[in-house]
């Protein structure tokens, strides 16, 4: 049944890897806190947030090759 809604899971799903995009590049140069423990922490949670929105943009682009493209390569 999820194969009758690919569409809309994907047109939603890329809304939300959009927007997680808009924020990450809205926010991208706000200051870390002065204190250096979580200015630390700050700079590491972007690294690892920069990682997880590369990691969902190439399974989800994976995602939909497969999905809307592949089977049209095999006839």
């Amino acid at each position: 049944s999820l194969s009758e809604y690919k569409i809309h899971f994907f047109v939603i799903a890329g809304c939300f890897i959009a927007l997680s995009v808009f924020f990450y590049y809205k926010n991208r140069n706000l200051p870390c806190p002065a204190d250096k423990q979580k200015a630390i922490a700050c700079t590491r949670l972007r690294r690892i947030n920069f990682i997880i929105l590369i990691i969902s943009v190439i399974l989800y682009g994976t995602g939909a090759f497969f999905t809307f493209f592949a089977a049209d390569l095999l006839y």
